[in-house]
């Protein structure tokens, strides 16, 4: 971070130091929210979170040596540190630290690339950053970043020497894109996807469009739209009219169009518009998809189509994101970071393009935040993985019996369908229902924690005596088309009202 001073920030907030002098000459070289890890040069802000008040801390952060303290809670400062001047006061916390990055962000000459959509934002952020990396100097948001608090933090982490800074925006409600947007003011915006996200806030698909694509109207003059061919027609009268604007996707009418796409023990290999071969060392076709979109970036920063595949071949993967991990003779396919009815879609194509031949196992977990659609959309994903080539289907939580309900209704025979109210009974069961070779496809939204499950994922040494009797009880049930009902009825469920952060 550029350093600034003390004065600079109340000026820029609108803040007031808690004492009558004017703030000392401090610099501030870094800001942020944690306590434990605060340095010499860092102004702390306080923010309340749902389990914690950064306002109890701010004795700790101040006494352990932090630079300065944002609070809009009097109380919280002792008496003792009331009268140095390193404490500012504002009315909320939250807002003056959007406002401080914004001023911030006017202060540098980073280019910002900013990676909206439903889905894949984090895997396409690490795709950028692993093209651009490899001939500039920058920074990514780390993990995802891309809240009210996140995006902030990432545009203040930007040095001045640092040519591009990939921040990634999320959304759970009308008008989130748009207000972290006017703070990040990129120079490229990136439309990774849309889908059936946060149906509870947004009711539908085109509520979820008007959502992401609002972003478009904060790039800069000039600036450089890279939009998902999916998303071409509703994005076409937002922005300005010197955006730039590149599409990509599949289809014949965009700008960079994938084809060829195959899936390989290394990762993700495709053809760019007929002309060059890359490889992304992250599975699933819907990831050639998200590299064209770097593709497209690298080509703005003047890359060379071979050095852009160069960058693309060295990323590294985000956690929980198609990774993938062998335990005990079972192959596990970890995309358990969250799921929507879209990317829940794409991931079982991943299992059912795998190459390896073993048993295609779907274990689901709830997705969050559809609202009146929750029972639907488990229902339809229900459809989609009896559709696909997962010859076991699990379905856990509140949801599950909705699932296998849909699977139910297209099941084809040697189809074995179980749903778990909790992950407790699944844990237990898992052991007897997976065998060595299996691939197992591991997927629910953030809340549901489906990751906790894969210490569970290993089969347990069957008798031939047991194992002819467990296969027995497996064709009865597939052929009766029945799940194991453990689930509860899906019709007084609860729905989530908060995005897991």
């Amino acid at each position: 971070m550029q350093p600034l001073t003390l004065e600079e920030i109340v000026l820029a907030i609108g803040g007031r130091p808690l004492s009558a002098e004017a703030p000392p000459p401090i610099r501030v070289a870094s800001v942020g929210v944690d306590s434990r890890a605060v340095s010499s040069d860092q102004l702390f802000v306080a923010l309340k979170g749902e389990n914690f008040d950064g306002h109890d801390f701010v004795a700790d952060a101040l006494t352990a040596g932090a630079a300065a303290a944002l609070v809009c809670r009097l109380d919280s400062v002792p008496e003792s540190l009331r009268h140095d001047g390193r404490v500012i006061v504002v009315p909320d916390t939250l807002a003056a630290l959007g406002q401080l990055a914004r001023y911030y962000r006017r202060q540098i000459a980073t280019t910002v690339i900013a990676v909206v959509g439903s889905n894949g934002k984090t895997t396409t952020k690490s795709m950028i950053h692993a093209v651009l990396s490899a001939q500039r100097q920058g920074k990514m948001a780390p993990r995802s970043f891309n809240n009210a608090i996140g995006v902030p933090l990432t545009l203040l982490s930007a040095d001045p020497t640092d040519e591009y800074l990939v921040v990634e925006i999320g959304t759970n409600s009308p008008g989130e894109v748009a207000s972290l947007a006017r703070i990040a003011q990129p120079e490229i915006a990136v439309v990774v996807s849309l889908g059936q996200e946060h149906l509870e806030f947004f009711d539908d698909l085109e509520g979820v469009a008007a959502e992401e694509l609002s972003i478009l109207a904060h790039v800069s003059e000039g600036g450089l739209a890279v939009i998902h061919d999916d998303a071409v027609e509703r994005a076409r009268k937002i922005g300005a009219a010197t955006l730039k604007r590149i599409s990509f996707g599949l289809g014949e009418s965009a700008d960079l169009r994938a084809t060829d796409v195959a899936m390989t023990a290394e990762g993700v290999t495709f053809r760019l518009n007929g002309r060059f071969d890359y490889l992304v060392p992250v599975i699933g076709p819907h990831n050639a998809v998200n590299a064209l979109a770097a593709i497209a970036v690298g080509r703005r920063f003047a890359m060379e189509y071979e050095a852009i595949a160069d960058g693309l071949r060295r990323m590294s993967p985000p956690p929980m994101r198609m990774e993938v991990r062998r335990q005990n003779g079972v192959t596990i396919l970890n995309d358990a970071y969250n799921a929507n009815p879209t990317s829940v879609r794409a991931a079982l194509a991943t299992l059912s393009a795998w190459p390896d031949g073993g048993r295609a196992v779907a274990l689901l977990g709830d997705m969050h935040e559809l609202g009146r659609h929750a029972e639907a959309c488990h229902a339809s994903v229900g459809k989609d993985a009896a559709r696909s080539a997962a010859r076991l289907i699990i379905a856990v939580g509140r949801f599950a019996e909705s699932v296998a309900e849909g699977a139910r209704s297209i099941a084809i025979g040697e189809q074995h369908i179980v749903a778990f109210a909790t992950q407790k009974q699944a844990a237990a069961a898992l052991p007897g229902l997976l065998r060595s070779g299996d691939v197992v496809l591991v997927k629910g939204s953030r809340a549901s924690s489906m990751e906790r499950l894969i210490e569970s994922l290993c089969p347990a040494p069957k008798s031939k005596a047991r194992s002819r009797r467990a296969e027995s009880a497996a064709a009865a049930s597939s052929r009766r088309g029945n799940s194991a009902n453990v689930a509860p009825s899906a019709k007084k469920r609860a729905v989530t009202r908060r995005r897991a952060k």
